[in-house]
């Protein structure tokens, strides 16, 4: 996976929206933290809701399907998004901070998506979402390498507070969803079957149904779709192949189903796609 621009990224979020109340139901392809600044609302996923105020952390993992709802007041929050490759699992570093990422994931499948910690973790966390934030809207040189830093610093410091229970997953489900998942965006392009990514999970067939879909939001085919259907931008960012090229390297079986399911999603055709990711990047040129 080679096409992927921004392993980590840090934003800030009005989550109202004026003509629904609501931010749309959405899943993102990295793992997310929400520091929320102002305001209060509701975060929904397939595991239930639950309130969210002014000073309050959350995580969402990978693959999550989740939206938030807004009081009637304005609603600002910093996010910081971190794709699971932007850990390298060959360095003793990374792979310990990837483990407590890990942890968080499995958390937030079982619905434990509220970070409390004590009040010493909660000033640093609230250093390090600001800290984030400039950096990915500063973008001086080497601010990737400063996001990464500070990524580090926020897992180490949550794993270390007392309040976030490490012992409190006991779905064994979860493990085996979070492995396929992690399994499935390592390779978004190869065949996938059924039997297999239960095999892997760990269950039975209908099990893995049942637990995928309340996991995600959704079924195996709507989530490799999705992971392909971003793949397939990606290359077509880079604009340096046939949309034909394009949809077979992406795991896409034909070129008609490609263009069906691309249109659904992007509400737009690959080449109008194309021709518009081409004329941002000349206007930035």
């Amino acid at each position: 996976m080679n096409f992927r621009p921004h392993s980590l990224l840090a934003e800030r979020l009005n989550l109202n929206d004026s003509s629904r109340g609501a931010v749309s139901w959405h899943v993102h392809a990295a793992n997310e933290f929400i520091w929320i600044q102002q305001g209060r609302g509701i975060h929904e996923t397939s595991q239930g809701s639950y309130a969210f105020q002014r000073g309050t952390l959350h995580f969402f993992a990978k693959g999550q399907r989740h939206r938030h709802r807004s009081k009637p007041k304005s609603c600002l929050a910093v996010s910081i998004r971190v794709r699971d490759e932007s850990l390298d699992p060959m360095t003793k570093e990374d792979r310990q901070v990837k483990s407590r990422l890990a942890y968080l994931k499995q958390r937030a499948f079982c619905g434990q998506h509220l970070l409390s910690v004590e009040k010493p973790t909660w000033l640093d966390v609230q250093r390090l979402m600001q800290r984030a934030l400039e950096e990915y809207t500063e973008q001086l040189p080497g601010f990737n390498c400063m996001l990464k830093a500070i990524v580090f610093e926020l897992l180490v410091k949550l794993g270390r507070d007392p309040l976030i229970e490490y012992s409190s997953v006991s779905k064994k489900s979860v493990f085996g969803i979070v492995k396929v998942l992690e399994h499935l965006d390592r390779n978004p392009t190869d065949p996938v079957m059924v039997v297999d990514m239960a095999r892997l999970a760990g269950m039975s067939r209908s099990h893995f149904h049942a637990s995928f879909a309340q996991a995600t939001g959704g079924s195996l085919l709507e989530y490799v779709t999705r992971l392909r259907l971003g793949y397939a931008g990606r290359l077509l960012s880079l604009g340096n192949d046939s949309i034909t090229d394009v949809a077979f390297a992406s795991g896409f079986s034909s070129l008609s189903r490609f263009y069906e399911v691309f249109k659904n999603h992007f509400r737009m055709t690959p080449r109008a796609y194309q021709s518009l990711k081409r004329g941002s990047e000349g206007m930035l040129k």
